[in-house]
């Protein structure tokens, strides 16, 4: 038993430690591309105001505090890029990945491939929060390809509207 937590506790590290030795765009491409793989586990996650950009006025980024029951490793080496990011001031990668956080690092709710998931849905209440009727900003404020691609032909017009509640797609109250 012993040698089994062990061993969990040593490719956990590795996973983790795997994400960090490699650059930041590398990292960040890992997470885009559907590479990155992390051993299943908990943990409280914490991404405080200094780990994410707020403005004072109409903030997007709000701290995160919640207990992720299996992907803790995965949002630990998110929240590494996150600050990197932060750092960089690449607000299309710190969009990306404060969501990513947010949803707990499930995958489903981040595709990239088609214009469905949740994280569309961010993307306009992002733009709304900041009267924004654009995604260039974000496409070139990142360091990923793929992601720059996915804001560039971002379809904005879709953006229409409130969403009848005033609240965001993660239930905050905007």
């Amino acid at each position: 038993m012993k040698f089994a937590v062990l061993l969990y506790i040593t490719s956990t590290l590795y996973s983790v430690n795997a994400v960090m030795t490699t650059s930041y765009s590398e990292a960040l491409r890992m997470f885009t591309n559907g590479t990155a793989s992390f051993a299943k586990n908990s943990g409280a996650v914490r991404v405080g105001s200094r780990d994410a950009p707020r403005d004072g006025i109409t903030p997007y980024f709000l701290p995160l505090n919640f207990y992720s029951f299996e992907n803790f490793s995965k949002l630990q080496a998110m929240s590494s890029i996150l600050t990197a990011a932060v750092e960089a001031k690449a607000t299309g990668d710190i969009l990306y990945l404060y969501n990513y956080i947010a949803y707990d690092g499930e995958d489903a709710h981040m595709g990239l491939s088609n214009y469905t998931s949740d994280f569309r849905d961010e993307v306009c209440l992002f733009l709304k929060t900041y009267q924004s009727n654009s995604t260039l900003e974000l496409s070139d404020t990142t360091a990923d390809s793929t992601l720059s691609i996915y804001y560039r032909d971002f379809p904005v017009g879709d953006c229409k509207g409130d969403n009848g509640n005033n609240f965001g797609s993660r239930g905050v109250r905007i």
